[in-house]
């Protein structure tokens, strides 16, 4: 079960599950239980506060809701502890904003790369459709292609001659008559 924890101190605030416990200790990395801005321990925050303040139920993390529902969370409860500072606030704070501008710029440089792939791919589809055969002679797109059953009917009538004459030529331009 995931529960939040919060720093008296800063407001710092985060949720830890058994399972990032176990991680957390299997890797090496400091205990979970401490702040990392003021190294001390956090507390865990009751149900009621939880579900009181959008903060942490849901909203769209860095959004302005969730900054505004956060503010009223540390202004109506965390500022109310004895230990609570300003100074070590105001550097979280700092730190949260920072953490957001890498989010949103992490998101553009994904959101760019996910545009060029879906711009790359619509060219592609653009270009054959644009691919339409023209005469190398007259540059007319009235073209048509030679089919079998004209080739045969072709060398039934003059043999040969007939077969030669569309030998490795696909198509048949409608204005000047040319070849290709």
């Amino acid at each position: 079960m995931k529960k939040w924890y919060f720093c008296k101190q800063c407001g710092y605030s985060c949720v830890i599950s058994g399972l990032t416990q176990i991680s957390n200790r299997l890797i090496g990395k400091g205990s979970p239980e401490m702040c990392p801005n003021c190294n001390i321990k956090i507390a865990e925050l009751p149900i009621e506060i939880v579900d009181k303040y959008d903060c942490f139920n849901g909203l769209n993390i860095f959004s302005t809701d969730w900054i505004e529902s956060r503010e009223q969370y540390i202004n109506d409860y965390v500022s109310q502890f004895p230990e609570f500072n300003k100074e070590l606030y105001k550097k979280e704070l700092s730190r949260l904003k920072e953490s957001a501008e890498r989010h949103f710029q992490y998101e553009e440089v994904q959101k760019e790369k996910y545009m060029a792939k879906i711009n790359k791919e619509a060219q592609k589809i653009l270009d054959k459709q644009n691919c339409i055969s023209k005469c190398p002679i007259c540059g007319s797109t009235n073209i048509n292609k030679i089919t079998l059953g004209s080739r045969a009917a072709k060398t039934a009538v003059f043999g040969v001659v007939g077969a030669v004459d569309d030998a490795g030529k696909t198509y048949k331009c409608g204005n000047c008559g040319g070849k290709f």
